[in-house]
């Protein structure tokens, strides 16, 4: 059987741009929550590695966290006064820990979606 990944792709849509330097975490729920990875996305917005690196993907819930709040006060512009999910919670679910998970996220300083990409 083949080992899947887990990668991300970060978005800003409030200012046009790759979210470059926001800290992003992958933890797995269960059966007991343990972080898997943190890291800081590059300037294309892209962690330097999936975030499944080094680890057996399985079958299970798994929580992409980003920290919104610090990534628009490190832009330093008025965006960081205007968030209101300072941490957002992108949680999914893998049934075939063979495949490749790319789950990019968009965000605003007021919002943010995530879905299954290729």
């Amino acid at each position: 059987m083949t080992q899947g990944c887990i990668t991300t792709h970060i978005l800003d849509l409030a200012r046009g741009v790759p979210a470059g330097g926001i800290e992003v975490e992958l933890w797995r729920l269960v059966p007991e929550p343990y972080r898997v990875s943190k890291c800081r996305t590059g300037p294309d917005g892209r962690p330097p590695q999936p975030l499944s690196e080094g680890h057996a993907i399985e079958t299970g819930e798994y929580e992409i966290v980003l920290h919104t709040k610090a990534y628009y006060e490190a832009t330093g512009g008025l965006l960081s006064a205007k968030t209101i999910f300072p941490v957002a919670r992108v949680r999914f679910h893998i049934s075939d820990p063979s495949q490749h998970y790319h789950i990019p996220v968009l965000i605003t300083p007021s919002s943010f979606t995530a879905y299954r990409g290729s």
